[in-house]
């Protein structure tokens, strides 16, 4: 497993499979020791990683049963943001294609109607 975690706090943030892509100031080590959703059950620090990110030595404390529940209800809803803001990205974007097709039908009625269609056809 990776263990995500601030590099200043050195807490782990997120438990994950494979590779984490990493925001600035994160890092992460290797561990056999924990599996995902252990940091929801627990709150763990880095203490000591070698230089192949091997996690040596490491701290952690039982979380209250209440603080995993409402981490995971964080996790979702992190991600039920990130669907919405795309969503509504893609919403912008249709939007925005339907603004310019107005504008030309309204374009090539303008010319009907004044009859420049007919001078210039």
């Amino acid at each position: 497993m990776f263990l995500e975690y601030e590099v200043n706090t050195r807490q782990v943030v997120e438990i994950h499979e494979n590779i984490p892509e990493l925001k600035q100031g994160y890092d992460y080590a290797i561990t056999s020791e924990f599996e995902i959703g252990d940091e929801f059950e627990k709150t763990i620090w880095i203490n000591i990683v070698d230089e192949n990110k091997n996690l040596l030595s490491y701290s952690a404390i039982r979380n209250n049963p209440n603080a995993k529940r409402l981490l995971e209800e964080n996790a979702l809803l992190k991600a039920q943001n990130t669907e919405l803001m795309l969503a509504v990205a893609e919403l912008g974007e249709t939007s925005e294609k339907s603004i310019i097709e107005t504008q030309l039908a309204i374009a090539e009625l303008a010319k009907i109607i004044t009859g420049e269609d007919d001078i210039n056809g």
